[in-house]
């Protein structure tokens, strides 16, 4: 096929996916219109009893002075209405929102809509008065003309609750957010089914149009980060938890932190209590809860506690790259300067992670395939990301998500620099050829001598940073040293992490070995000693220090203090029982996903073990929600296409590296769906090549990508409101959770 005829080809599949984005458009406003608002065009003709109408009370609700409901007995908590079948919908009244409000169970109410005759089966809801398209229920269908709404709630359970009223008309509704996400599903579809423009289209770094959109995709994750951090800054730091004989919460350990390096301490500035600091084994579950029952206050949860100080066994480098600047600028004006919030450094973190994950991504693929597509490169990206678990880190923004998010993004960077340092011995000589006849224009015997020279210094001597090696590519010691540098800081984070500076050894593979051949070569042992010190001065800048803020503390250069936390088990005595090994290795990769009929369709796996051990509640394993990582396990059996590729090592390296982490992460923390970002980008590095190496090769490997990826967003966005999670979105986004349930729960 001619240049011309596949330009024209593309040319007409734009014109057909802009024909299809305007159906699109026209599509979602009617499916607004019509489907969505099904209920009002049902209940149009409803009779609408008066609010005068008469609804019987349960006498296990308790009016109080507001009017609202409270529950005394669960038994009998219930209100009790009649339909005359002119509507099969309720409303549920409430007294409007005030300042006191507050998310939980006070701003979420769990109903059970139960009509009353033979035969009719219950339905379960929950409603929002912050939320009041939430507060129409429909009744199961059934012949039944008396219906009972129960509170779900324990006894005691305040609500803001005040009546149910039957024969109801639902509001039209035009939601521009729903309109708005029926486009981009609709976008993504047309976009990235095979057959469309981007799958014709060749990926090019180097293309403006590209970068624009690339460079406006950034500019709406910036615009959303910025947006979070600004309300972050606005609530502020959350305050310390102390209820009598519990644990005290406090989830700004990364502001203590900050706090005690700008003072000169490595020792949290928050009290011990002397019961506490004289105990003889304080990190004894039966001494702590004893210590508790007396009434001793604060014992801090999930602080490290050591020598009669507090401590955090968090990585240290967050708190120096964005909480120490943070405290110190504001205290310019405010005495002391102000702690940072977890949820307003959590953003940056991952905005910054997210824009070098997709470089890494774009690179990497670019290197397995230099043709590969838009649409395959796009589509593989976000699996890459998906499967690194960085939803995660979006969704949950406390303190516990910061070092492993700046982990990512310090991790990210320094992967990219490392597969950019490598350069195209091709383009370095037309660099050289062109600098040498603009010194010596007009001169054509001296231009080629020139070049000549040119070259055979650029191959001696180091030029901007560049060296080279006979028979292998051209190598940046600046993106080595920014790599190692970047890769090293992560063992301040999460020293999982640091692992990585072994993926080194596969990447600049070509470059040791010819080094190796060349070794009784004049040069190659000032070579030698310029990637040495490249590798390992940046690496020891970020090492050392860590490694000395340990020993100031635990009097061990490796000790980052887990031993020490107070937690659900004496940590320092713990071991992960070996019978929970295989099972939640299990549970990693394989934990099936859990799906319901209602809102939101997708529930939490349950995870038993023969023995205790700390589980995290999770939707299911990483190759369950992400299925395409289970190509990564294919590569061993491509090994012809994977060596082709020259970055084998990478990818088996990764593979390995992978599994180690994975059996690691088992056997010392247990299961827990945000550790799963320690493995899981390494096991997408291998299943994104594969998937590359696919898409190009098989027609229908373009469809298993599609339908994997497309798969797997719908399962993240399903997770987002899975209940039960940690900090659940029932929980801290009440209006928002209800909101988009009564989209679907009313039809």
């Amino acid at each position: 096929m001619t240049s011309h005829e596949s330009t024209t080809l593309i040319t007409r599949a734009w014109y057909r996916t802009a024909w299809l984005m305007v159906v699109g458009v026209v599509l979602a406003v009617l499916a607004e219109i019509v489907v969505f608002n099904l209920p009002y065009w049902r209940t149009i003709g409803a009779s609408t009893d008066s609010d005068t109408a008469i609804t019987t009370t349960g006498s296990g609700l308790e009016r109080m002075k507001n009017g609202a409901v409270k529950v005394t007995d669960a038994r009998k908590s219930y209100f009790e209405v009649h339909q005359d079948g002119s509507s099969e919908y309720l409303r549920v009244e409430s007294l409007k929102p005030d300042a006191n409000y507050w998310s939980g169970t006070y701003g979420t109410v769990h109903l059970r809509v139960e009509p009353l005759g033979n035969g009719c089966t219950s339905s379960y809801i929950s409603v929002s008065p912050l939320s009041q398209h939430s507060m129409y229920v429909k009744v199961p269908q059934c012949n039944a003309s008396t219906v009972r709404v129960w509170i779900q709630e324990p006894a005691g359970s305040k609500t803001r609750l005040t009546n149910v009223r039957a024969n109801v008309t639902v509001p039209f509704s035009f939601d521009w957010a729903r309109v708005l996400t029926m486009l981009i599903i609709w976008a993504l579809i047309v976009l990235w089914i095979p057959g469309s423009p981007l799958w014709r289209t060749q990926l090019n770094t180097h293309s403006w149009w590209q970068r624009l959109a690339l460079l406006a995709i950034f500019g709406v994750v910036i615009w959303y980060a910025v947006a979070r951090v600004r309300h972050a800054l606005m609530v502020g730091t959350a305050p310390a938890l102390s209820t009598p004989h519990q644990y005290t919460f406090d989830f700004n350990q990364y502001g203590y932190v900050a706090d005690a390096l700008l003072h000169g301490r490595t020792w949290l500035d928050l009290p011990v209590p002397d019961a506490l600091a004289q105990s003889a084994s304080p990190h004894d579950i039966a001494t702590r809860t004893q210590l508790i029952k007396d009434g001793v206050n604060p014992i801090y949860w999930d602080f490290a506690f050591y020598n009669g100080h507090w401590y955090s066994y968090f990585g240290v480098i967050p708190a120096v790259l964005l909480f120490l600047p943070f405290q110190l600028i504001t205290s310019i004006w405010i005495p002391g300067g102000m702690m940072l919030p977890a949820a307003a450094a959590e953003p940056v973190f991952m905005t910054l992670y997210t824009v070098f994950a997709v470089l890494f991504a774009m690179r990497l693929l670019k290197r397995v395939r230099p043709h590969i597509t838009v649409a395959a490169a796009t589509m593989l990206t976000v699996a890459f990301m998906l499967g690194s678990d960085a939803l995660y880190f979006w969704y949950r923004v406390n303190f516990y998500s910061i070092p492993i998010s700046c982990g990512l993004f310090l991790l990210m960077l320094g992967m990219w620099l490392w597969l950019g340092a490598t350069k195209d011995e091709n383009q370095d000589k037309g660099q050289a050829k062109a600098e040498a006849e603009t010194e010596v224009e007009g001169n054509t015997k001296a231009k080629v001598e020139a070049e000549v020279q040119a070259q055979s210094k650029a191959a001696r001597f180091p030029r901007r940073g560049i060296w080279k090696v006979e028979g292998a590519q051209p190598l940046s010691l600046p993106h080595v040293a920014g790599g190692a540098l970047c890769i090293a800081a992560t063992f301040g984070c999460r020293p999982t992490f640091a692992l990585a500076a072994l993926l080194g050894i596969a990447i600049f593979w070509p470059q040791l070995r010819a080094l190796w051949v060349a070794r009784h070569v004049a040069g190659s042992g000032r070579l030698l000693a310029h990637i040495v010190i490249a590798v390992f001065v940046p690496a020891l800048i970020v090492t050392i220090p860590v490694l000395m803020y340990n020993y100031v503390r635990f009097g061990s250069l490796f000790d980052f203090g887990n031993a020490y936390q107070m937690t659900v088990a004496d940590m320092t005595t713990f071991r992960s029982p070996a019978q929970n090994i295989l099972p939640t290795i299990f549970y990693y990769l394989l934990l099936p996903l859990r799906f319901e009929s209602q809102f939101p369709f997708l529930a939490l796996s349950p995870t038993p073990l023969p023995a205790w051990s700390y589980t995290e509640p999770c939707i299911g394993g990483l190759l369950c929600f992400m299925p395409l990582a289970t190509l990564a396990f294919v590569a061993p059996f491509m090994h012809r296409k994977i060596r082709a590729t020259g970055l084998s090592g990478l990818i088996y390296g990764s593979l390995t590296l992978a599994v180690v982490l994975l059996v690691f992460d088992t056997v010392v923390g247990g299961f827990s769906w945000r550790y799963m970002a320690d493995f899981g980008w390494l096991l997408m590095i291998a299943a994104i090549c594969v998937a590359a190496i696919w898409c190009q090769k098989y027609r229908l490997g373009r469809w298993v990508v599609f339908v994997a990826v497309i798969f797997a967003l719908v399962i993240a966005a399903l997770s987002c409101f899975t209940i039960g999670r940690e900090d659940s979105l029932i929980a801290n986004e009440t209006a928002l959770y209800h909101s988009i349930q009564s989209w679907v729960s009313l039809l």
